[in-house]
């Protein structure tokens, strides 16, 4: 069971956002059941349908907003963008970004799943944000092998197959992990690297795939979530409550 203070992080102080000029990436996941087609809504150099590998389906059964959301299930299917200079999350340690969507799992997470990240040839170097084998948010990052920058929330944060709104929050050099608009996680690092790699959703590029549903997948290359994360775990962010467009 979430705890009360992750229950209110509904009423944040700050606004959840929406589409503009800054979003590199929106995807509704909305279409027919058993659809294979995953269009980004950013209006700014828009990205086209999302390559579809393996068995990823849009399905009506469950979706947060809209027709449908994506159907994942584990580390044969997921989707992919090419390489992009957008994808390069700790690319600088003075900008803003935030990756958020909706989660629900299809059983309760046992071992690490990820939502989204890029993976070159080899696990030396790699992003990815997602759920730990203890059910815990974490976000790493490695470069030749080494981890320059990995954190994540205390374990057993997520044990049910509700939806959960998870955001992934970078201000400047400070990064935050996000349950319901409650902070869960906080790291302050000067690391930078980028990649040359396909963006993958639904699992960290390597393997070890998200079991369920993701739906609203927005990329911000800004704060307009407004953001303040802090090593005293006390920032709120506000859970949206429509689709962003």
């Amino acid at each position: 069971m979430l705890s009360k203070r992750i229950l209110l992080g509904a009423a944040g102080r700050t606004r959840a956002g929406g589409l503009d000029a800054d979003t590199a990436l929106l995807l509704h996941m909305d279409g027919e059941d058993d659809g294979i087609i995953f269009p980004d809504s950013s209006i700014t150099s828009p990205k086209g349908n999302a390559t579809v590998n393996g068995d990823v389906v849009t399905k009506t059964a469950w979706k947060k907003w809209g027709t449908a959301s994506g159907l994942f299930t584990g580390a044969s299917g997921y989707l992919s963008y090419t390489d992009n200079s957008a994808w390069d999350i700790i690319g600088s340690n003075s900008d803003n970004q935030s990756i958020d969507m909706w989660v629900k799992w299809s059983a309760t997470p046992l071992g690490y799943q990820y939502f989204i990240g890029q993976h070159e040839a080899t696990w030396e170097n790699q992003w990815c944000f997602g759920v730990t084998n203890s059910q815990a948010l974490i976000f790493n990052a490695y470069k030749d092998g080494a981890g320059i920058l990995n954190f994540q929330s205390a374990a057993h944060l997520i044990t049910d197959t509700d939806p959960h709104w998870v955001a992934l929050c970078k201000v400047g050099n400070k990064y935050g992990i996000y349950l319901e608009g409650t902070q869960v996680a906080y790291r302050e690092d000067d690391s930078t690297d980028t990649l040359s790699a396909l963006l993958t959703i639904g699992q960290k590029g390597g393997g070890e795939g998200f079991l369920g549903y993701i739906d609203e997948l927005r990329w911000q290359k800004s704060n307009l979530i407004g953001a303040a994360p802090n090593e005293g775990l006390t920032d709120t962010i506000k859970v949206p409550t429509s689709p962003y467009s």
